[in-house]
């Protein structure tokens, strides 16, 4: 009886001797992964290429890419996807240089110090009258306990 092959794993279809390995260009799976990392790094260059330098300091070394706004990221993983959606995503991008990348993340990331607080006093190194006011009762509230 013909085994009639459907278009899904999921529809049952397949029969259990169905493999996929005779589609992978390469027999060997380390050299396949080799190509693709390849590949996807030609397609990061070429875009770095054509968008660079970087747009704070001017730079060509170590370009990176940046998403201008973190909250409109979908993911940096882009370089396979179909060009269409690959280039919606990078609309959204700008080119740094390593070290521009790198201040702007800490621009970003840095806390504005909470003055008045325990942790402004410890934490942020801040000595205003405040944050010293902070520590020293946090102090006598410890030392209370003991």
């Amino acid at each position: 009886m013909p085994v009639s092959l459907g278009t899904r794993p999921s529809e049952g279809r397949f029969p259990s001797s169905f493999s996929v390995d005779h589609l992978m260009p390469y027999s060997d799976p380390a050299q396949q992964r080799r190509y693709q990392r390849e590949w996807v790094a030609r397609r990061r260059q070429a875009w770095l290429d054509e968008n660079g330098p970087c747009v704070r300091c001017g730079s060509a070394d170590e370009l990176e890419v940046d998403h201008v706004d973190p909250e409109k990221k979908v993911s940096h993983r882009v370089w396979s996807w179909s060009a269409e959606r690959r280039d919606a995503e990078l609309s959204k991008c700008q080119v740094l240089c390593g070290e521009c990348h790198a201040k702007k993340t800490i621009e970003m990331l840095t806390v504005e110090t909470p003055h008045g607080t325990h942790s402004g006093y410890s934490y942020h190194g801040c000595r205003c009258a405040d944050c010293l006011d902070a520590q020293a009762s946090y102090q006598r509230q410890h030392r209370s306990k003991r």
